[in-house]
């Protein structure tokens, strides 16, 4: 009965210490990492003025994989904002047929691809340009392009990437796209 008592206490000792404000034993030890670290680290996606937001232009277009193709938007909206993007799907890239989507993202610099989630055989390439943005306070050497993977920027493969702070001018050159998803500029 001693030994039960004793082991109790030790027990009951042993989840307070633990779990007190001072205890060591599930805080991190000598880390320098703070919030704001962690914050900063994560990708921002670059958007687009106020008055753009929830306008959209879309193109779709009937490709057959085993013919490749080309597809192409083209447009403007209120503000400057200027946007052309080709997508060129090689032959054989895919099986069958399918309805290709481009579209420019409502609320950032950037592009959605469709149909959502289809994969490629061979990679696409996609070049685009977006003017009239406010890239003020942008570094040009940071800025990439690329999509999120489960909350994780992954910058796209890509041949160039162009920036232009002054004129707020971005532009990708053959990017490829094994999947699609949204693309986006990201700092």
């Amino acid at each position: 009965m001693k030994r039960l008592l004793i082991f109790s206490f030790l027990i009951v000792g042993l989840l307070y210490i633990g779990c007190s404000d001072y205890s060591t034993i599930v805080s991190p030890t000598n880390s320098d990492l703070t919030q704001n670290d962690v914050q900063s680290s994560v990708p921002t996606l670059i958007k687009l003025p106020i008055i753009s937001i929830g306008k959209t232009t879309k193109v779709t277009s009937k490709i057959y994989g085993a013919e490749g193709g080309t597809i192409e938007i083209k447009g403007k909206l209120k503000g400057g904002i200027k946007f052309v993007g080709k997508l060129e799907i090689p032959a054989g890239a895919f099986k069958g047929t399918l309805n290709f989507t481009i579209e420019l993202d409502k609320k950032y610099a950037g592009f959605n691809f469709g149909p959502e989630g289809a994969t490629f055989d061979k990679p696409l390439l996609f070049s685009g340009k977006i003017e009239g943005l406010n890239l003020d306070g942008f570094d040009p050497n940071t800025l990439q392009f690329g999509f999120f993977n489960n909350g994780n920027f992954e910058p796209a493969v890509y041949e160039n990437v162009k920036v232009d702070i002054e004129d707020g001018k971005l532009e990708v050159k053959k990017a490829q796209l094994n999947h699609f998803s949204r693309y986006n500029w990201a700092k």
